[in-house]
């Protein structure tokens, strides 16, 4: 999934989203969602989501990834 759109906003607490790492960082720390950045995989500016589980699960972490996005400035 692309990131680029949130890279160089700031999150709540101020720090800025440099790369998709930051990014995938933000989404744990913030909102208890795992995501891979997608410069490990030779992709920056992505990230990759498993799918691996249910679907009351993945609408969830989809809300938790929208209201985080939402709170950056």
């Amino acid at each position: 999934m692309n990131c680029a759109a949130q890279l160089g906003k700031r999150t709540p607490s101020g720090d800025e989203l440099r790369t998709d790492e930051d990014f995938a960082a933000y989404l744990l720390e913030s909102q208890h969602v795992a995501v891979i950045h997608g410069a490990a995989y030779g992709s920056p500016g992505y990230f990759r989501v498993s799918f691996a589980t249910r679907d009351d699960v993945l609408t969830e972490a989809c809300e938790r990834i929208g209201r985080a996005c939402a709170a950056l400035s």
